[in-house]
């Protein structure tokens, strides 16, 4: 989705433009950024506001940036905790209240409906993210795709891990501060380091979806971990 910083009235702007892109869902992803929100009442990770959003243009905060450091890392693991805390009513769940489709993005992530919530993540990641990627690229029938294409963001219920296996697979300044500060705040389950590589599938998965074979070698690798 193309970018321009922009001059608003509340302030400086991100402006994002859909262009002629279908997949490209900004009201689902404005949705997501206020339901992240909500969750800086009680100390949630800082979230852009949104200034404004139609079917073809996101306008949301520019946070500035600024070098990172241990404590910055810190309080961001323990904010990011707290959001986390929040929760969402089940897995998948799209953001409260949302009612437009529940795929997200060319890559057609599912969203999930309350009817068809599974009960455990387990049942939720198997089905909902590493069959619907496997299925594409099956019946795609190759692994090779040079376009571009548009990687979009709906805030859903999943589960935490896999944001903390995120951070880690796109190289977060200051990780292992990040997860000490998420640590004081809700201590992560025993395993969890092991659990990191099975949760970086989805990414991994997606990106052979989106970008094409390139990505398959190190996804195989990774599953094959947990063959």
């Amino acid at each position: 989705m193309p970018t321009v910083i922009e001059d608003w009235p509340d302030g400086p702007a991100v402006v994002k433009r859909a262009g002629t892109s279908a997949a490209v869902n900004t009201c689902g992803e404005a949705a997501g950024l206020r339901w992240l929100a909500d969750a800086e009442a009680a100390g949630g990770a800082r979230i852009p506001r949104v200034y404004a959003v139609d079917e073809r243009r996101l306008v949301i905060e520019r946070i500035a940036t600024g070098t990172p450091t241990r404590d910055s890392a810190r309080r961001f693991g323990a904010a990011l905790a707290r959001t986390h805390a929040a929760g969402a009513e089940w897995f998948g769940a799209p953001p409260p209240g949302w009612s437009g489709p529940l795929v997200v993005g060319r890559s057609r992530t599912p969203l999930v409906a309350r009817n068809e919530a599974p009960a455990r993540w387990g049942e939720f990641f198997a089905r909902y993210r590493l069959r619907s990627y496997l299925r594409v690229l099956v019946d795609r029938g190759d692994f090779t795709r040079t376009e571009a294409a548009v990687l979009e963001r709906v805030a859903h219920g999943g589960h935490a891990e896999t944001d903390l296996a995120l951070l880690a697979l796109f190289g977060l300044p200051h990780l292992d501060d990040v997860l000490a500060g998420y640590n004081a705040a809700s201590p992560l389950a025993d395993g969890w380091r092991q659990r990191v590589g099975l949760h970086q599938l989805t990414p991994l998965l997606l990106h052979c979806v989106l970008f094409g074979g390139g990505y398959l070698g190190e996804t195989l690798t990774m599953a094959r971990t947990y063959a």
